[in-house]
């Protein structure tokens, strides 16, 4: 299903030629879900991502499950045939396999499809930064899910872009604190996109913050580091949490326009030299002399619930974006995060994140990695 036009499959029916004709059911648990993903991870390549969607008949713990098949971009997809590879294909009710030149086919359409998606990653980056003030560091994040959403260009849909980022995106909080107070969020519109800047900002270049959200579920979201002296220096501790914030607010939108799965995404700093600083002894000092650049990027796949979860998800993706970025300026690690996620407070110097952490419930660690 997913090498065509994708399909549902019903777990619980009986059938026969090809009709339904009984209802039994079957039973419902955690376990057999684990199981069923466990049989397509380890019998196709690259893996079918699928949906399981339970449906609960009228005895607890037995009903239906509905297998959700979208069509892939990243088909053909193959499958264990007789100790090789095939590649079936669903149609209707049959199943065949792809002939060598159907498979070439696909395989070129995928290469396409990527080629495309990261041509379109960087566009809407550019463009997104063609309506900043650019004159100190920027950090920008743009995204493009693998299967796009949808939502209209209207003034009904104006109001509701406006009003989402002024009720989930405009706090000050270190993660869904996109806009601060008492800049309030202004959205415009563009060609098949939602601008958003601030009531400050209406009509010039943004100077604090700014995002172009896209019909399909792309985005771009720009934020302006303060530099620390006013010489470009950018402290390392404040572009985790404006990383978290941009990561947060594109995730937010693809997840908002029914887009789903993963999701192709960008980060970059520009706008002016630029150094990696750190506070210490309440001084600023650089990291590897203070080695300046101009513009520096990141590019990676993140699931999109990786981007709108737990916050110890964001987090891992936070750091997983921003490793190029750190080692780009001469450090190995981000020490600031763990693997799994956890913040480790001793290298924030906000002391409010110790009180967040406990209220939102992110997991924290007073490890101190040694260098």
């Amino acid at each position: 299903m997913r090498n065509a036009v994708g399909g549902v499959i019903v777990l619980g029916v009986s059938e026969k030629g090809g009709v339904a004709v009984d209802c039994p059911g079957v039973p419902l648990s955690d376990a057999e879900e684990r199981r069923m993903r466990q049989v397509v991870a380890s019998g196709t390549a690259p893996y079918a991502e699928f949906d399981i969607t339970p449906l609960i008949g009228s005895d607890q713990g037995h009903g239906f499950y509905l297998l959700l098949a979208a069509p892939s971009p990243h088909r053909p997809h193959a499958v264990v045939k007789n100790e090789s590879l095939g590649y079936p294909r669903r149609d209707g009710t049959l199943t065949r396999w792809l002939t060598e030149v159907e498979v070439a086919d696909l395989y070129r359409d995928r290469f396409r499809g990527q080629a495309d998606q990261l041509d379109r990653l960087a566009r809407i980056g550019t463009e997104a930064s063609d309506q900043i003030e650019a004159d100190a560091p920027w950090l920008i994040v743009s995204a493009v899910p693998n299967h796009p959403g949808s939502v209209p260009i209207s003034f009904a849909g104006q109001r509701q872009a406006e009003q989402w980022m002024r009720t989930q995106h405009s706090a000050i909080d270190f993660i869904d604190g996109f806009i601060l107070p008492p800049a309030a969020a202004i959205a415009g519109v563009g060609v098949e996109r939602y601008t958003i800047t601030t009531n400050f900002d209406v009509g010039r270049l943004a100077r604090s913050f700014y995002a172009e959200c896209h019909v399909d579920g792309a985005a771009a979201a720009a934020r302006r580091l303060n530099s620390a002296q006013g010489d470009g220096t950018v402290l390392d501790d404040a572009l985790i949490i404006e990383a978290a914030k941009c990561l947060r607010l594109v995730g937010d939108h693809a997840v908002r326009t029914g887009a789903y799965s993963d999701a192709a995404v960008h980060l970059q700093l520009f706008g002016a030299t630029m150094r990696l600083g750190y506070i210490r002894d309440g001084l600023v000092a650089h990291y590897n002399a203070g080695r300046p650049l101009t513009h520096v990027h990141s590019r990676h796949t993140i699931p999109l619930s990786a981007l709108t979860g737990p916050p110890d998800q964001l987090f891992t993706a936070v750091r997983i974006m921003l490793s190029d970025i750190f080692n780009a300026f001469g450090r190995a690690e981000i020490p600031h995060i763990a693997d799994d996620g956890a913040l480790r407070l001793h290298y924030f110097r906000d002391p409010t994140l110790a009180d967040w952490t406990q209220n939102t419930g992110v997991a924290t660690s007073d490890e101190i990695v040694a260098e």
